[in-house]
């Protein structure tokens, strides 16, 4: 690692010194302003936004009237549907967890393939994820009652 004094450009927030060629000096009072404002852009938009509830009715009746009511239409059509697909996806577990998946194989697959014959392949994207939760998801697996034998483990 870099010692301090030799950070790259735009780490060096808050330094005197600027490398040459720098495109604005962190320092200076352009980049000061420039930063300051892009900070504020959030929290003038949404003091901008309830500000308008207050005085946009006296400027802009209709318009404000017009807006509000479309996206409070706009607001209960996502509700609704975010609300059905979750309903819907809970009644899918549900009826997923009530069935026997042993007897629905056997009778879509019969004789032809043995049940204890099928191997499967756990594939588990941990890129990021903390070591707790990466050895509670193996536990997990290792517990499964239909876990039959398990014939190799890839570990990065």
């Amino acid at each position: 690692m870099p010692s301090p004094g030799h950070l790259p450009w735009p780490i060096r927030l808050g330094m005197q010194h600027e490398p040459e060629g720098a495109p604005l000096s962190v320092g200076s009072p352009v980049a000061r302003f420039v930063t300051r404002f892009v900070a504020v852009i959030p929290a003038g938009l949404a003091l901008a936004i309830i500000a308008v509830h207050v005085w946009g009715y006296l400027a802009f009746p209709r318009t404000l009237a017009a807006f509000l009511l479309a996206f409070y239409v706009y607001w209960l059509w996502k509700c609704w549907t975010i609300s059905s697909h979750a309903v819907r996806g809970l009644k899918r577990m549900k009826s997923a967890e009530a069935t026997d998946w042993r007897q629905e194989y056997d009778a879509f697959v019969g004789p032809r393939l043995d049940w204890d014959r099928v191997g499967h392949v756990v594939l588990i994207p941990n890129y990021g994820e903390p070591e707790e939760i990466l050895r509670s998801t193996l536990r997990f697996l290792a517990q499964q009652t239909e876990q039959g034998t398990a014939s190799s483990l890839s570990w990065p």
